[in-house]
């Protein structure tokens, strides 16, 4: 992703350009955490869903401290991003800790550094 992008998507939709870039940045690490539980619950793989499953959005909304109404302006702005990105480094134990203290309770997998 480039910074262009990021103008782009932020002057397309005034709410994306009231959100801090640490928020966003955020909410794409903790959606590469749930990508592999997006794409089990997704019927046509090649694409991004709309929007992930309402669990995903409460889990993400939860690890990122924002409302699920800004998940999905996140999501709709980043998804594509999000769906092709293959490599993206190690989360670091803090993102795996976070993501499983609100995946687990919601009845979806937690994150292992294993997998």
């Amino acid at each position: 992703m480039n910074v262009q992008l990021l103008v782009e998507l932020a002057a397309a939709n005034p709410r994306l350009a009231t959100i801090d870039l640490e928020t966003v940045l955020r909410f794409i690490r903790f959606a590469l955490l749930a990508q592999s539980t997006i794409y089990f619950w997704t019927v046509d793989a090649q694409e991004p869903p709309a929007l992930p499953p309402l669990f995903i959005q409460i889990l993400l909304a939860q690890c990122v401290g924002i409302d699920v109404e800004t998940v999905k302006v996140l999501w709709h702005a980043f998804k594509n991003v999000i769906w092709t990105t293959t490599s993206w480094g190690t989360p670091s134990a803090e993102e795996i800790s976070v993501y499983n203290k609100y995946a687990l309770p919601l009845g979806t997998c937690g994150y292992s550094s294993f997998l």
